[in-house]
C-alpha cells in the first residue's frame, strides 16, 4: 500500500468528502457506523498486466479493522430496493419494509437463495412476520430467525405437504422456539393427507352421519355443501388439500 502522488491527493480527498457528507449517513443507518478512522490511499495492483495500474479508492472500516475498496462497498438501501422490485418483482411498498431493516433483508436475500421463491418470502415477512413482531414488541434486529426455516416452510407449502393454516402455526413456533420445521412437523402429525383413499374414505363418514345435509344439497340448498366440506376438513384436522376435499365432495354428491 502506497499513498497517493500529490496530483491525485486531491481528486481522492474529495471523493471522500463526497462520500462523507451524503452516502455516508445512508450507509450507517443500514450498515452500522463507519467508524472515526476514516483514510484514504491507493492499492497499487498490477494483476496480470504490469503496466496496468489500477488505483482503488479505500476506507478504514471499523467493524472489519482493515481497508476496503470503495468498489466494494455494501449495496444502498435504495439501489437494493430498486434491484427487488427488478430482479424479483415486488412492489415498490414491500421492497420498502424489507429495505428499512437490514435484518430483513439479509433475511429475505438469504430464504430467496435457498427457496428460490422470492415473492412467497417477501410475503412471510411482510405477513407473519410482521405481525408477530408487533404483538410481541420485538424489532427485527431482536430475533434470531434461520433463513433456512424460513424457505423450508415456503417449500412444504409449495410441494403441498402443509397448508397455510399450518404454516402459519409452524412459523410461529420457528419464532418463539427456533424448531425445526420439518421436525416439528412430524412430531405433530401435520403433514397433509395425500392418500386419496384415506380423504375419500373419511368424507364418505361424514355424507353417512349426515344424510339430510345431503338431500338438502340436493333439493337446492347450496349452503349444505359448505357445510359437508367443512365437517370434512374438520374431521380430517386441517390435513387435506382443500382442492382434494372440494373435488371428492362434488363426486359424492352427484351420485
Amino acid at each position: 500500500l502506497k499513498f497517493i502522488a500529490n496530483n491525485l491527493e486531491k481528486k481522492i480527498k474529495q471523493e471522500l468528502v463526497k462520500l462523507m457528507t451524503s452516502d455516508r449517513k445512508k450507509y450507517e443507518k443500514f450498515y452500522g457506523a463507519f467508524g472515526t478512522q476514516l483514510k484514504y490511499g491507493v492499492l497499487n495492483d498490477y494483476g496480470a498486466k504490469k503496466e496496468l495500474l489500477q488505483d482503488l479508492l479505500l476506507y478504514w472500516s471499523a467493524k472489519e479493522n482493515k481497508l476496503v475498496s470503495l468498489k466494494e462497498l455494501p449495496e444502498l438501501p435504495d439501489a437494493k430496493g430498486e434491484r427487488y422490485m427488478k430482479e424479483f418483482g415486488l412492489t415498490e411498498y414491500d421492497a420498502s419494509i424489507l429495505i428499512s431493516s437490514k435484518y430483513l433483508a439479509d433475511l429475505f436475500e438469504k430464504a430467496t437463495d435457498i427457496c428460490g421463491k422470492p415473492k412467497e418470502v417477501a410475503n412471510m415477512i411482510m405477513g407473519d412476520l410482521m405481525k408477530l413482531l408487533n404483538e410481541n414488541g420485538k424489532l427485527p434486529e431482536d430475533l434470531d430467525m434461520d433463513p433456512g426455516a424460513m424457505a423450508a416452510i415456503i417449500n412444504f407449502i409449495a410441494d403441498n405437504k402443509i397448508n397455510r393454516t399450518t404454516a402459519k402455526k409452524v412459523f410461529e413456533k420457528v419464532f418463539t422456539d427456533q424448531v425445526d420445521p420439518a421436525k416439528y412437523i412430524e412430531e405433530n402429525q401435520l403433514f397433509m393427507v395425500s392418500d386419496d383413499g384415506a380423504v375419500r374414505k373419511t368424507i364418505e363418514d361424514i355424507f353417512a352421519a349426515n344424510p339430510q345435509s345431503v338431500a338438502d344439497y340436493k333439493s337446492g340448498k347450496e349452503k349444505a355443501r359448505g357445510f359437508l366440506v367443512g365437517q370434512s376438513m374438520r374431521a380430517l384436522k386441517g390435513k387435506a388439500d382443500p382442492a382434494m376435499v372440494n373435488q371428492i365432495v362434488d363426486e359424492l354428491l352427484k351420485k
